[in-house]
């Protein structure tokens, strides 16, 4: 996970290592995010560790 300061419109920096991205919507629309999934709340998300692989799943509904 990463976190960029507020305001920041700057391609989140796994985006050029090719890692999966999700983007939380909170000081800009979704419209502007450039990620693979945009929620607008982190309880939308979900992590889970097994065997020292990681699942992170997105429920994207509105």
């Amino acid at each position: 996970m990463s976190s960029c300061p507020p305001g920041t419109k700057e391609p989140l920096p796994a985006l050029p290592a090719g890692v999966r991205t999700v983007a939380l919507a909170t000081t800009h629309p979704a419209a502007e995010l450039d990620a693979d999934v945009v929620v607008r709340h982190l309880s939308a998300v979900s992590v889970q560790v097994s065997d020292g692989h990681m699942t992170v799943s997105a429920d994207v509904r509105d």
